[in-house]
């Protein structure tokens, strides 16, 4: 079977996720062919594939970091024409490759030139609704979050949609989901979508030794993740914040430099520009610092990690799962505006002294095991390429 992968290029999260996909199907005998664009084109090929590239869309930051609505709107102003664009480039690819289905993580793009092409679309996808987070333009915000929906009138349209994510009363993106009813018997909760390997405890101690973290110290990993900007300015907060962090804490950060191979350090921190391979590291870790990604958290709540969630400011759906994140008992949220010496003290002390985190992260470990992650999604693949298309 020939699956066609559209990914979306903004961030690492999109492409990890589909990554395992991608190797899934191939160790079960398919071929794929990829599109993606932006930060998602360099990951795959580092990860040893052909992805083909396609024209990009993204959100712009201001100067103080966060998500910009006046500069996004201006950036994006020609986005009709480039979605086109991006469409024509898609079809073309799908034309070619001639796939027996095609997959969609998050590409409305690829759906189109799918549904064009006459061909059956799995569709992963965590953000049904997207919400804006904006301060002022509210009147316009109004107009252009009504524009930002119509993708969802293309979701309605595909044979199944995937959601890697739990199902209720534990999802994760509820604040940008919503799914409307008349579509829920396309719907499948796949949960956290990485290969869950269930190290050993020798295997974790030989990472925390790596690290050169002591047997009484709280190994604290900071995944630093998303577009430059956004990741630059949280780096540049934490390097002054982490250091005066008083406690048993060994940290080791990720700034998301792609490929990068720059290291130093900071008396307990040490600070790599990449680490090729997160999973040891996310498994040995007490307490993970990151983003407020789907992809990140579904790796916490796989390995029953306890987090720390920054979302990006202004981000709606990082700000809703960070907030559910929290409300669930899986870990703790600090805006970025409020990130300082004292407020990250307070947080790490409280999730490294109370056992409630780890016991509420305990209750959904058995329901993750259920749910069948990648295996789930690459099933579901083979069988709408086996019936069809039909839904399933």
């Amino acid at each position: 079977m020939l699956i066609h992968m559209g990914i979306c290029g903004i961030g690492m999260g999109h492409a990890s996720r589909s990554l395992a996909i991608a190797r899934k199907l191939i160790s079960r005998g398919h071929e794929v062919t990829l599109t993606a664009y932006g930060d998602a084109l360099e990951y795959l090929r580092r990860a040893g594939l052909e992805p083909n590239p396609n024209y990009g869309v993204s959100y712009q930051v201001s100067g103080e970091g966060a998500v910009s609505f006046k500069l996004s709107l201006t950036k994006n102003i020609l986005l009709p024409l480039r979605f086109s664009a991006q469409v024509a480039r898609e079809l073309t690819y799908i034309e070619e490759a001639d796939p027996d289905v095609v997959y969609s993580d998050t590409r409305a793009s690829t759906v189109l030139a799918a549904i064009i092409a006459g061909k059956p679309v799995a569709l992963m996808l965590n953000e049904y609704n997207i919400p804006l987070d904006v301060s002022k333009f509210k009147r316009l915000a109004a107009y252009v979050e009504a524009m930002m929906q119509a993708p969802s009138k293309l979701w309605n349209n595909v044979n199944v949609i995937i959601i890697p994510d739990l199902p209720p009363p534990y999802t994760i993106s509820l604040r940008t989901l919503n799914l409307p009813n008349n579509i829920m018997n396309k719907v499948r909760y796949v949960g956290p979508l990485t290969e869950f390997n269930n190290a050993s405890t020798s295997d974790c101690e030989n990472v925390r030794e790596t690290y050169g973290v002591d047997e009484d110290e709280v190994l604290i990993f900071l995944h630093i993740s998303g577009p430059e900007s956004e990741r630059e300015r949280l780096v540049e907060l934490l390097l002054d914040i982490v250091p005066r962090i008083r406690g048993p804490y060994r940290f080791v950060m990720s700034r998301g430099r792609a490929g990068g191979n720059g290291f130093k350090e900071y008396g307990k921190l040490m600070v790599f520009d990449w680490i090729e391979d997160v999973e040891p590291l996310l498994r040995s870790s007490d307490i993970v610092v990151a983003r407020g990604g789907l992809t990140i958290i579904s790796k916490c709540l796989l390995y029953g990690r306890k987090m720390l969630l920054i979302p990006i400011p202004r981000h709606g759906e990082q700000r809703g799962n960070a907030m559910r994140v929290a409300e669930l008992g899986f870990g703790l949220l600090i805006e970025e505006s409020e990130l300082n010496v004292m407020s990250m003290q307070d947080a790490l002390d409280r999730l490294r002294c109370s056992d409630y985190y780890d016991k509420r992260l305990l209750d959904v470990r058995e329901l993750i095991t259920r749910l069948g992650g990648v295996e789930e999604v690459a099933s579901v693949i083979e069988k709408l390429g086996t019936h069809n298309g039909f839904s399933i």
